[in-house]
């Protein structure tokens, strides 16, 4: 995969350094975020959240980067759900269920 990506982006190779990070993954808390919701329909299994070791379970804490919780805690986050002929928003609360499924077992990252 990491061949095909770097004969894709021969004339642009992509950069993994923290600028480049932080260029693609930078918001400001003021900024509005607009999501939408595909509904829990039938559900089978919850995603869960597991850190995996050799393709094996582990009990190794999950790392969850703290811009999730900077959005979980932003009043700036919006239901977009589309209707027949607009979209209605929503402010909503962002509380997504694998990360509170972890009851507070994971390691903050930066």
């Amino acid at each position: 995969m990491i061949d095909k990506l770097n004969q894709t982006f021969i004339n642009s190779p992509i950069q993994f350094n923290q600028e480049r990070i932080d260029q693609l993954t930078r918001y400001e808390l003021t900024d509005k975020f607009q999501m939408h919701y595909h509904g829990d329909g039938a559900i089978k299994k919850r995603r869960k959240i597991e850190v995996l070791v050799k393709s094996e379970n582990s009990r190794h804490k999950p790392k969850i980067h703290s811009s999730a919780f900077s959005l979980m805690s932003s009043d700036n986050i919006y239901l977009n759900t589309p209707l027949e002929s607009f979209s209605k928003l929503e402010k909503i609360q962002y509380y997504p269920n694998s990360v509170n499924g972890l009851m507070g077992v994971y390691e903050v990252v930066s």
